[in-house]
């Protein structure tokens, strides 16, 4: 009976782990629409521990940690996708832990009912950054139409919003009781989910004049 305790010892003290990493969890993420995920990020926490970024490994795979055991909280999310948190639990043996999948399949965000502006200009003066503009004015209008110059909707002092949902060419016009007009022109495009216009600023300096 000594004996075969001693030789069980002896295999016990013979095992060997091997230097494969094993990874804790692998994940594919694709959106549930087939549509190509664009700006795709992966976070994992571990029983309840901070966020770790999980690792893209191309086409749609992503790595959740590595040698890690415990309670597997991984969340994806995409442009224009609804994030998407599951959770699982990942276990080890003597020497590795024992990977577990995930598949995600996102939902395409739903767009909200709120107009956004398509430009943001704020006015100065040439003759002090604080100085208050006189009856000062903002239209906008596009160049490949005969549709008349629109007024932008005055939000703050000296500040207007132009073009609401407006995507394309637009030509923006400014100007104030004893300063010149300004033209500038510029391309508004669509945000990476496609609901809205994605909102630029416009910083104008108007010059004063004699008159």
């Amino acid at each position: 009976m000594i004996f075969l305790l001693a030789l069980a010892a002896c295999f016990e003290e013979e095992l060997a782990c091997t230097n494969f990493y094993a990874f804790s969890v692998t994940t594919t993420v694709v959106s549930v629409s087939g549509e190509t995920l664009e700006g795709v990020v992966g976070s994992y926490s571990v029983d309840g521990g901070d966020s770790k970024p999980c690792e893209d490994f191309g086409k749609g795979n992503f790595v959740c940690g590595g040698e890690e055991a415990g309670h597997f909280a991984v969340t994806f999310e995409a442009d224009g996708h609804v994030a998407q948190t599951q959770e699982v639990d990942v276990e080890a043996d003597e020497c590795h832990v024992i990977g577990e999948q995930l598949a995600f399949e996102l939902d395409v965000a739903a767009c909200t009912e709120e107009e956004v502006a398509a430009v943001i200009v704020n006015l100065s003066s040439d003759l002090s950054a604080d100085a208050v503009l006189d009856n000062a004015w903002v239209s906008w209008q596009d160049p490949n139409t005969d549709m008349a110059p629109q007024p932008c909707d005055l939000t703050a002092t000296d500040t207007f919003a132009c073009g609401f949902e407006s995507v394309g060419e637009m030509d923006i016009r400014a100007g104030a009781d004893g300063h010149a007009s300004e033209l500038r022109g510029l391309t508004s495009v669509l945000t990476a989910d496609e609901c809205h216009v994605e909102t630029q600023t416009l910083d104008l300096v108007l010059l004063a004049t004699d008159c």
